[in-house]
């Protein structure tokens, strides 16, 4: 059964392609608006699950990375229109929209000494994520469990058919193979992407151990 992001995948790609080539350039402001906006009409789903992502992915790093991505999040579910239509999408455009609401609250208003608590924002992930991929990352669990070593998830790798396969070191050396017909390749690589980032979360894998472990620098399943 296709995922909530599928159907709207390449369209969403293209939007999200013009985002980037933006990004970083002096063209006027008002066209990286409405490439923003396009991005949003597109797929909100996809854009504040994105955007939410990378600011998770950036908060292992040091530097103003992740209050940026952060910030990111929170400006884009400023632009989204909720349907109260009952639909799926709309629930979890809804569930993003006021976990971005909190976060910048907590982030520009409060600004706490101590930082956020991952878990504002970490926790929201795992929950869409175990909602949209459930099958998919119960395979993640036990294709480890089977292991005698660690192993993370990348996408990397677009197959000669023009799909992107979710990809897995198979060895404690490193390297990659396919993941298996159990997680099945997506059209596009942010949506093979998301689902290897959200397979290394749920294993607890930071972009470090991710990088460790497909470079074979981990040699069993207690590293990392």
């Amino acid at each position: 059964m296709p995922d909530i992001f599928e159907t709207k995948a390449l369209a969403y790609e293209d939007a999200k392609r013009t985002v980037a080539e933006f990004e970083g350039t002096t063209i006027a402001d008002d066209f990286k608006i409405l490439a923003a906006e396009r991005l949003i009409k597109t797929d909100p789903v996809a854009a504040l699950y994105d955007a939410l992502d990378a600011a998770d992915l950036a908060s292992h790093e040091p530097g103003p990375g992740f209050l940026d991505q952060l910030e990111t999040f929170c400006k884009l579910a400023t632009k989204v229109t909720i349907a109260d239509d009952g639909e799926q999408s709309s629930r979890l455009v809804r569930f993003l929209v006021t976990i971005a609401s909190d976060l910048y609250h907590t982030a520009r208003v409060a600004r706490p000494e101590t930082g956020i608590n991952p878990d504002r924002y970490r926790k929201p992930l795992e929950r869409l994520a175990n909602e949209i991929w459930g099958s998919e990352l119960l395979f993640a669990h036990r294709l480890q469990d089977a292991k005698e070593f660690k192993i993370a998830f990348t996408a990397d790798c677009q197959s000669p058919d023009g799909s992107w396969p979710i990809l897995y070191t198979h060895s404690p050396e490193g390297g990659i193979d396919t993941a298996s017909p159990l997680i099945n390749p997506r059209q596009t690589r942010t949506e093979a992407q998301r689902i290897a980032n959200a397979a290394n979360r749920c294993l607890k894998l930071t972009p470090l151990h991710v990088e460790a472990i497909t470079a074979g620098e981990t040699q069993n399943s207690e590293a990392a």
